[in-house]
């Protein structure tokens, strides 16, 4: 049968034709995305037991994130041009500076404060929040901080740790598996009664720099950080 005909069978059953020289290159993957975070502030800013519990865990400023669907090419772009050694973007236009101030200054997020714990699995509290939160997904996450209760102290400390683990795992680190990621996610909940006593903007800045360490150089072709950090440090917007 000639290729023409197996592009009308596509068609046919819905799909679309055969590419003749074989499925495209994936040279780069990253689930961040600000456009779906984005989304869920916009729903949480209607309810107000919740944006109150957002704005006294001092993170109003995401109210504010941007609904920006970015291509991954420029993500690709911007990896490639990281120097790692200078912690600057290197591109036609000259040089950018990227380090946890200029992270604060986009997602309003403290670059001081304590450095976050290192995940234990025979701690205690750790073990208690991967039993409660090992399990879930994003979508999971997505649905609990819309529709959780907010009329108890406990329910109010949940929310908390469900709307952390939804910015970190779809926005500040995400990860290709569709699940919590221990080693990344729980140590960001550990403590979520004061968050900003931790260094949050230091902490992305170190994912963003292994990430693209991995990428450049082990030709890991998935970006599990912030990369919109990138591009907004690209834009010249602070």
């Amino acid at each position: 049968m000639s290729s023409s005909s197996n592009d009308n069978e596509d068609w046919k059953k819905g799909g679309r034709p055969r590419n003749p020289n074989g499925p495209k290159d994936k040279s780069l993957d990253s689930r961040c995305s600000p456009s779906g975070f984005s989304k869920i502030m916009q729903e949480i800013v209607e309810k107000d037991l919740k944006m109150a519990e957002v704005i006294a865990m001092g993170f109003r400023d995401l109210e504010d994130m941007p609904n920006w669907t970015v291509k991954q090419e420029l993500f690709l772009h911007l990896a490639s041009k990281f120097d790692l050694e200078n912690n600057l973007i290197r591109d036609d236009v000259g040089m950018i500076d990227v380090n946890a101030s200029v992270i604060e200054r986009a997602i309003g997020l403290p670059s001081y404060g304590y450095d976050f714990p290192n995940y234990a699995p025979t701690n205690n509290r750790f073990a208690a929040l991967k039993l409660k939160w090992g399990h879930v997904t994003l979508a999971d996450l997505k649905a609990f901080v819309i529709e959780c209760p907010m009329e108890s102290n406990e329910e109010r400390s949940e929310f908390r740790e469900a709307f952390i683990l939804l910015l970190a795992k779809s926005f500040l680190c995400p990860t290709t598996n569709n699940f919590i990621s221990p080693e990344r996610h729980l140590p960001l909940v550990v403590y979520v009664a004061n968050p900003r006593r931790y260094n949050w903007s230091l902490q992305i800045f170190s994912w963003i720099k292994d990430s693209i360490r991995d990428f450049q150089r082990k030709g890991i072709k998935h970006l599990s950080s912030c990369m919109l950090i990138l591009v907004v440090s690209n834009l010249r917007l602070f």
